[in-house]
C-alpha cells in the first residue's frame, strides 16, 4: 500500500503534540527493530574489534573488500560493465587502493543523470531502498541502498560514539533541521520525543531569542547528558547561553557534531558554553568516505568502511576527497568525487588508519526569519529536486529569500512549483520566496558552493 508523504505530514501537523510524540516513537521503534537489531550489534562488535588490528591486517582487509567490490561492479552494474569494456581494463587488475587510479573520477552530475545505470543487476528490487540526498552543489540525487548497507554505515557511526563512551540508548538532545515541530508554532513545546531511542528532537527552526529560554528549561528538566546536531545549530544555542547567562544546571558529558564543517570559533563557543569539547564525525549518505575523531583528538579515516582517496590540488595543501563505497553492492560508486576537501597528514594510527588534519565540507550561512530564528542547513529543500543541477538559498533583505537555481535538462514548471511548496514549508509563509534562474552559482575562494548565503550581518557564519 502506497502512502502520500504530504498527506501524512499534513495529518501529523494537525494532531496534538502527544500524538506527534507517539508517531515519532512508533517510527523510532520500527527503526530500532529493523536497523538496530542483532545483526547491527554483531557488526558493531566486529568494527570495534578491528580497531585493535595491526596496520598490515587492516590494509589487507580494506584491499580485499575493494577487490571483490570492483569485480562485483564490473560484472553486475550496467555503467561499469560498459566502462571497463571501453577502457579495456580487466577488473582483476585493480587489487588495491593505488590501482584504482586506472579508473576515471566519477562526478555527481553523471550519477544524477544516469542513476539507473548504477543499480546492480545482482540485487533484487525488493532488497533495494530508494533514497535521496543533496550534495555540495545543492542538487538532489537518487540512489538505492540495501538495508544491510545502511545498517553497516550506522554501525560505523556508532563505533565512533562507543569509542567516546556513548552507549546505545543514552538520552540525547538532537538539534537538527527535521521539521518535526510545525514552523508556525509560537508556543512551547518546541521539541518532540522519541521514547523508543531516548532522543529529544529540539526544533532547529525555532531557535529565536524569545524561544530559546524554553529550550534551556526543557534541557534542565530532562537532563540529557548528550547533545548532537549540526555545528551551526548547536552554536546558536551555545551563543545564547554565553550572551544571556541562562545556563544548564547539570553537566553535559558529550557534544557530537556532523554534516557540516565546524570552525574554530564554533568549537570555542560550544566548549565554553557546555564545558566539553565537541567531537566530530565526517561522513555522507552515499557512504564513499568516513572520518571519525578518536579519544586522542585525531581524525582517522575509517579504512575498513570505504576506500578514501585524497587528490592533491595545485598550490594548496588541501586535497579533493574521492571515495568508493564498498559497503553498498546495490549502487556501487567507484572513485566518486564528494566535492569536499581534506588535508591528510603523513602520520598513521597504530592500526594503519590515515590521519586527517583538516576537513572542509558544508559551510552554510543562516536564513533569518521574521521572528528572529536563524535557519541553517536547508539542503532538505533540494534533496528530492533531481532535475536541478545546482542551487543556493540567498538572502540580502530581512523580508525575502531568493532561490538561485541552475536548471537540469528535464526541469519543468512542476519542479518550480514543488520547490516553492517545500521552501514555504521549511522557511515559512511570512517571508517572501522567489526563484532566480542562473547559469552558474558563485563559489567561495576554496571552490565551495554555499547552500545558504546571507548578506545580513546576523546571517553570516
Amino acid at each position: 500500500m502506497a502512502f502520500d508523504r504530504e498527506a501524512l505530514e499534513d495529518i501529523y501537523n494537525r494532531v496534538p503534540v502527544s500524538l506527534q510524540n507517539g508517531a515519532l516513537s512508533a517510527y523510532g521503534l520500527h527503526t530500532r527493530l529493523t536497523r538496530y537489531n542483532k545483526g547491527f550489534f554483531r557488526l558493531l562488535d566486529d568494527l570495534r574489534e578491528r580497531e585493535a588490528w595491526s596496520a598490515d591486517r587492516m590494509m589487507a582487509y580494506r584491499d580485499d573488500r575493494l577487490r571483490r567490490f570492483v569485480r562485483h561492479s564490473a560484472d553486475t552494474v550496467p555503467y561499469y560493465r560498459e566502462l571497463f569494456r571501453t577502457l579495456r581494463i580487466d577488473p582483476r587488475e585493480i587489487n588495491g587502493l593505488g590501482a584504482l587510479r586506472q579508473l576515471p573520477i566519477l562526478d555527481r552530475s553523471t550519477v544524477r543523470e544516469r542513476w539507473r545505470e548504477f543499480i546492480s543487476d545482482a540485487i533484487p528490487t525488493k532488497r533495494q531502498e530508494l533514497k535521496f540526498t543533496s550534495g555540495t552543489t545543492g542538487a538532489g540525487l537518487r540512489y538505492v541502498a540495501t538495508r544491510a548497507a545502511t545498517r553497516e554505515q550506522w554501525a560505523v557511526w556508532w563505533r565512533f560514539r562507543y569509542a567516546h563512551g556513548i552507549r546505545f540508548g543514552t538520552p540525547c538532545a538532537m538539534f537538527r533541521s527535521a521539521l518535526l515541530v510545525p514552523l508556525d508554532r509560537t508556543e512551547p513545546p518546541f521539541w518532540r520525543r522519541n521514547m523508543a531511542t531516548g532522543e529529544i528532537f529540539f526544533s532547529g527552526n525555532h531557535m529565536a531569542p524569545r524561544y530559546l529560554p524554553f529550550y534551556i528549561e526543557e534541557l534542565n528538566r530532562l537532563r540529557p547528558p548528550w547533545i548532537h546536531g549540526f555545528g551551526s545549530t548547536v552554536t546558536t544555542l551555545a551563543s545564547f547561553i554565553l550572551e544571556t547567562g541562562k545556563t544548564l544546571d547539570y553537566p553535559i558529558r558529550w557534544v557530537t557534531l556532523g554534516s557540516e564543517q565546524v570552525y574554530p570559533h564554533q568549537i570555542e563557543k560550544i566548549e565554553t558554553a557546555f564545558g566539553v569539547r565537541p567531537l566530530q564525525l565526517y561522513g555522507m549518505t552515499e557512504a564513499v568516505a568516513n572520518v571519525s575523531e578518536a579519544p586522542d583528538g585525531e581524525m582517522y579515516v575509517d579504512e575498513d568502511f570505504a576506500a578514501m582517496e585524497f587528490l592533491p590540488i595545485d598550490g594548496t595543501e588541501s586535497c579533493d576527497i574521492v571515495g568508493t563505497n564498498f559497503s553498498n553492492p546495490a549502487f556501487p560508486l567507484l572513485r566518486y568525487r564528494v566535492g569536499d576537501l581534506g588535508t591528510p597528514t603523513a602520520r598513521r594510527g597504530a592500526n594503519g588508519r590515515r590521519i586527517v588534519s583538516r576537513l572542509e565540507g558544508r559551510s552554510d550561512d543562516y536564513i533569518i526569519r521574521p521572528d528572529g530564528s536563524r535557519l541553517g542547513r536547508l539542503d532538505i529543500l533540494f534533496r528530492r529536486m533531481v532535475n536541478i543541477r545546482e542551487a543556493q538559498i540567498y538572502q540580502d533583505m530581512p523580508t525575502e529569500v531568493r532561490l538561485r537555481v541552475v536548471k537540469g535538462k528535464d526541469y519543468t514548471v512542476a519542479d518550480e512549483s514543488a520547490l516553492l511548496a517545500v521552501a514555504r514549508k521549511h522557511i515559512g509563509d511570512d517571508i517572501g520566496i522567489a526563484v532566480d534562474y542562473v547559469e552558474a552559482i558563485e563559489r567561495t575562494p576554496s571552490g565551495k558552493l554555499l547552500h545558504v548565503r546571507s548578506e545580513l550581518a546576523g546571517g553570516r557564519l
